[in-house]
């Protein structure tokens, strides 16, 4: 490990792709490896892409990678699948919307799944964040798996979210004004050259109009398949970055998630000390049992939880 950690710090990629799997796999070398990363993590800018399904926002993600590999800059990408139900595998797709940069040597693009990650992103984001700080990325970009209004695990680890949406999202946006769209920064109405985009607009601006926090967002129209408006986007992220460390957002941020990663490790540590092997062989004989002759769950919890 303390090899491995070394590779990283240098920027070795195959060491970043070896310590990714191990984290996924949720290896005891992992946390070994991500306690001696800790003290060597590099700042860096998260940018969240969020929205419904459709809207393009690996297209998008593709385009803003290309002005930012420009600018010469260092860029991490960790695309999210949803994760089937039935077998728990994921199509991974992501990589192939961004072929254009794929191969580039700034550019680093790992697709992952949810494995049953209820908030838009994989559970282990949090320790691959810390992987990706450690080799020294100028930029982190999330991309959600485009659920809809549960994505609002994007919020927690991007100080930047950038909703992306279509001319015919108004459906979307109805079922999304009370989560995911409070938590939006920057919208992008994308495939704007398509009817309906002026009026979602407006729809947009009624939605924000009674806002009354000091950042005002921004609603900007594109269309990723033509790279129409992406430098408009870029320069709103850079504008919000500028204002959440003026305004000192950034590092409540963080410390917010360094609690919140304390909390997960610890529910984590609580699940494996509760459910031993002998706990499993309990529940399983009682589930053996008729529905009607089953003790209540919270009375098997209690029952399995007796010191």
């Amino acid at each position: 490990m303390k090899d491995l950690a070394s590779r990283i710090i240098k920027q070795d990629v195959i060491a970043l792709a070896k310590a990714i799997t191990l984290i996924e796999n949720n290896s005891l070398q992992s946390k070994e490896l991500l306690i001696k990363l800790y003290p060597h993590r590099k700042s860096c800018h998260k940018i969240g892409i969020t929205g419904p399904p459709g809207a393009g926002k690996s297209t998008l993600v593709s385009q803003i990678l290309k002005k930012y590999i420009k600018k010469g800059e260092k860029i991490g990408v960790l695309c999210v699948d949803p994760s089937s139900p039935f077998n728990g595998g994921a199509i991974l797709g992501d990589r192939i919307r961004m072929q254009s940069v794929y191969s580039n040597k700034n550019i680093f693009i790992r697709s992952l799944a949810t494995r049953g990650a209820l908030g838009g992103l994989s559970n282990s984001i949090s320790d691959l964040e810390i992987l990706f700080e450690a080799f020294g990325f100028d930029k982190i970009i999330y991309e959600t798996v485009g659920v809809g209004q549960i994505e609002l695990d994007v919020a927690s680890y991007a100080e930047c979210v950038v909703m992306v949406v279509t001319p015919e999202s108004g459906d979307d946006i109805q079922m999304m004004k009370a989560g995911l769209i409070e938590c939006s920064d920057i919208i992008a109405i994308n495939k704007s050259d398509r009817s309906g985009s002026d009026k979602m607009k407006v729809v947009l601006n009624q939605v924000f109009e009674l806002n009354h926090d000091s950042w005002k967002t921004p609603i900007l129209k594109t269309v990723a398949l033509k790279n129409e408006g992406i430098d408009n986007i870029c320069s709103a992220i850079e504008d919000h970055r500028k204002y959440s460390d003026l305004k000192g957002l950034t590092a409540k941020k963080n410390t917010y998630k360094y609690l919140d990663s304390i909390k997960s490790i610890a529910k984590e540590y609580m699940f494996k000390e509760v459910f031993t092997d002998e706990v499993v062989d309990k529940i399983k004989k009682e589930m053996e049992k008729p529905l009607s002759a089953r003790i209540s769950p919270y009375q098997m919890f209690y029952e399995i939880n007796k010191k």
